[in-house]
């Protein structure tokens, strides 16, 4: 056990290492968006509510992206939850509980969307 936890502290190690070593420089901020310096975010040459609209637009794809790989993540597990559970009643309630929790949200956040794109000038996509 405690040669185990040695080569795992060892590789931990090596790959801070590595990491620290491979990674890129400091980065400094080169672009403006509505006036303040930042090196994550993008507005082209908008300021004021435009500004704030295309961070929105950003924010609202990201989210987009993030819940199409939770949902797909819960339906697989909801078919491990399944194809596992032997015919007990249990399980097979988790799973569907699982599924049907998945489709609920896809539902609100196609909501939340179809809103946001209402209230956004020129719409999100």
């Amino acid at each position: 056990m405690i040669k185990r936890n040695t080569i795992i502290a060892i590789a931990f190690l090596a790959a801070v290492v590595c990491g620290s070593i491979l990674s890129t420089g400091q980065v400094f901020a080169e672009t403006e968006c509505a006036g303040a310096k930042t090196s994550v975010i993008t507005c082209g040459e908008a300021t004021g509510q435009a500004a704030i609209i295309e961070i929105v637009k950003m924010v609202v794809k990201i989210m987009t992206a993030g819940v199409g790989v939770l949902a797909v993540g819960a339906v697989i597990f909801g078919a491990i939850l399944y194809t596992t559970s032997e015919g007990s009643p249990d399980k097979l309630s988790k799973a569907r509980t699982v599924w049907t929790n998945t489709i609920i949200g896809l539902l609100l956040f196609a909501f939340m969307v179809a809103i946001t794109n209402f209230f956004v000038p020129g719409g999100i996509f």
